[in-house]
């Protein structure tokens, strides 16, 4: 166990929960029925043990190469994180209001467990829960309020404790010849009901709602779920754009695109951002005016980006037929992004593939590019295409180069019947 946390240290800072799991479980062993039948062993541990061991751990997770430095991970990042003026949901307390309804489910899970436990000390009496995954549970779920990434360890171990209450309860039954058939006809038609539903929700889960899923609807398939990784853009990059430099990304992608890119290329942001809470400044300051984004674009050599859509409206600035100033709105990418510095040479149904404009690039892109529609900012497209017919026809040509060389995209195909329509 020891030899595993030395492991663990080394790979995520997620160690420093092995050494008071580990004491909550070895406290319970101490507690009445924490040891001997039906739990475990014939005898309780040594109290030099229930001490010991948690230490070991401890001491286990200093042999990494920033030594006592990971004890002070959780605090470091959530002071980083305390002044930037955007939201990380990941390391947000259930009780805050940003994450309320991504803690449904983390809260009827603790209901149920808790009412799992009540039947089976009501049917089985005290001593028949055991303390000592019970109190690891219990550990996990006070760690799993602090914030969402937590939540998923308290499934862990509330499954394992949830078996052991199961187990009794089936015991129970099956040394109650008279209540036996029946009290067992009830639980498995309720466990198999409770499965059947959790299935269903997980096939066909409701589009809105409590029990919506936040990452959207699941797909039944083998490899990647479709469109929630750029596997097609980066396909483009890879074969087709491969002398593309240095990419910015939104973080989701981070960790793919260093997967399928890196190296030659490096990708501006991953999952790992917490732990240069600098980056996230600079990138905030930077999106606060043009001059500093180009600034930000140019101090880290970004060539090209592969970004996902961003359906929010911004309140832009720009030079109407006139010459004189209008009020505009577009999408982010579309600011961020602006087509005389980067040009569209790719997208699909997940996001958009943008490369810097160059001289050495200028026939290619005369080629290649996607110089009309903005599969983003759909409502600038269509607004353009109502007053400019010759806008739309040169948009909605691309659509359809689009829609054949991906007869499956849906977002060409939306794009084209919208731009189909007088």
């Amino acid at each position: 166990m020891v030899g595993m946390a030395v492991v663990w240290a080394n790979v995520h800072p997620g160690a420093l929960v092995a050494p008071p799991v580990a004491l909550a479980f070895l406290v319970g062993t101490r507690l009445p029925g924490g040891s001997g039948a039906p739990h475990r062993g014939s005898a309780p541990p040594p109290w030099i043990a229930v001490a010991g061991l948690p230490l070991a751990l401890a001491a286990a997770l200093l042999a990494n190469p920033s030594g006592a430095a990971i004890f002070a991970v959780p605090g470091a990042i959530g002071g980083s994180l305390a002044d930037l003026s955007g939201v990380n949901p990941e390391w947000l307390p259930l009780w805050h209001p940003a994450v309320a309804h991504d803690s449904l489910y983390l809260f009827a899970a603790v209901a149920a467990l808790a009412a799992l436990v009540a039947v089976t000390i009501r049917r089985r009496g005290l001593s028949s829960v055991d303390p000592a995954t019970g109190l690891a549970a219990a550990a996990v779920a006070v760690l799993a309020t602090t914030s969402i990434r937590h939540q998923a360890l308290f499934y862990v171990a509330a499954a394992l404790f949830a078996g052991e209450c199961l187990a009794g309860l089936a015991a129970s039954a099956a040394g109650d010849p008279a209540g036996r058939s029946a009290r067992r006809r009830r639980l498995e038609a309720f466990g198999a009901v409770l499965c059947l539903l959790a299935t269903a929700w997980v096939l066909l889960p409701p589009s809105r709602g409590p029990l919506a899923p936040r990452q959207g609807r699941f797909t039944p398939g083998l490899g990647l779920e479709p469109n929630r990784f750029p596997v097609h853009l980066a396909d483009v990059v890879a074969r087709e754009w491969a002398g593309v430099g240095n990419l910015y990304d939104n973080v989701a992608w981070g960790g793919y695109l260093l997967w399928r890119l890196y190296p030659p290329r490096q990708v501006f942001l991953d999952g790992r951002n917490e732990v240069d809470p600098d980056i996230l400044r600079q990138l905030a300051d930077a999106r606060t005016s043009s001059r500093k984004w180009e600034a930000l674009l140019d101090r880290y050599q970004v060539d090209g980006a592969v970004v996902r859509y961003e359906g929010r409206l911004l309140q832009v600035v720009e030079p109407g037929p006139d010459g004189t100033p209008v009020t505009t709105q577009r999408t982010p990418n579309a600011l961020f992004f602006p087509r005389d510095r980067f040009a569209l040479v790719a997208w699909d149904d997940a996001g958009m593939l943008l490369v810097r404009r160059t001289p050495e690039r200028a026939d290619r892109l005369a080629r290649e590019e996607y110089r009309h529609l903005d599969p983003e900012d759909v409502r600038w497209t269509l607004t353009r295409a109502a007053a400019d017919p010759s806008f739309r026809q040169a948009a909605l040509a691309e659509a359809e180069r689009r829609l054949r060389e991906e007869p499956t995209s849906e977002r060409a195909r939306a794009l084209a019947a919208a731009l189909s329509e007088p």
